[in-house]
């Protein structure tokens, strides 16, 4: 039985998160921003279609409609071409991304209560921001 992912997510925290950003190759002024930056993310799920928005600074910086287990194209608010898949795993949301250079990324975005929590590995880095759930949805 799938998990209910409606809501609202304000950031809360972060764990790690520059050093995986340094990981990345952002440059100083890069990491500067998106260490100051406190995202918002809205979920709204009808059975295994998804919409995922998340917003910085009141304007949204990607929007994503998926339905579970397909696999489809998008762009990274960076530019990037890549190729995603989105799996449920009991409480976990698992994006699976490959870009153009074979590079790939996993995103696990996991339900506890009324927090989100997304993990983000690159290598032997992992960084983890968490999300609290506010009235919205």
């Amino acid at each position: 039985m799938s998990l209910n992912w409606n809501g609202v997510y304000k950031h809360e925290s972060d764990e790690n998160l520059e050093a995986y950003e340094r990981a990345r190759g952002v440059t100083d002024d890069q990491l500067n921003v998106i260490l100051n930056q406190h995202p918002v993310v809205e979920i709204r799920q009808d059975g295994d279609i998804f919409y995922m928005k998340t917003t910085l600074n009141f304007r949204p910086v990607q929007e994503l409609r998926f339905r579970l287990g397909q696999q489809w194209q998008t762009n990274t608010p960076d530019g990037r071409k890549v190729s995603n898949v989105f799996l449920e795993e009991g409480n976990r949301l698992i994006q699976r991304m490959t870009d153009e250079d074979g590079n790939f990324i996993e995103y696990v975005r996991e339900l506890k209560g009324d927090r989100l929590y997304l993990e983000l590995k690159r290598g032997p880095i992992l960084a983890r921001r968490c999300f609290k759930k506010v009235p919205g949805l």
